[in-house]
């Protein structure tokens, strides 16, 4: 009972608040019949715009997905890029060596 009652002082809030606003006076029924042509105006504008809202978004996010796969890719890439290049490098440097070692020995100039 208790959860009736403070729903209906609710409800007398709500209905203090639009009398204070002048809505639910009598007589002014032909004031709200002209502004619902212009609520359903931009209702229509308004669902318009959500219906582009959400094309833009799905193109953003397809976008968004090949660009993310594009990274990986790369990413992938550079990996395999630099453990070959670190291959190299580890190969040059045991020719140099070996090279050099040969020199010292008097086996090449």
């Amino acid at each position: 009972m208790a959860s009736d009652i403070r729903s209906a002082e609710r409800d007398l809030r709500d209905i203090d608040t639009l009398d204070k606003k002048g809505v639910t006076g009598s007589g002014r029924l032909e004031d709200y019949e002209a502004l619902q042509l212009r609520l359903d105006k931009i209702i229509k504008r308004h669902n318009e715009d959500t219906a582009r809202f959400r094309a833009l978004e799905q193109r953003v996010t397809t976008l968004l997905e090949k660009y993310a796969t594009q990274v990986d890719t790369f990413s992938e890439l550079f990996v395999e890029w630099s453990e070959t290049l670190a291959e190299i490098e580890e190969r040059v440097s045991k020719l140099e060596k070996e090279k050099t070692d040969r020199v010292n020995m008097g086996l090449t100039y």
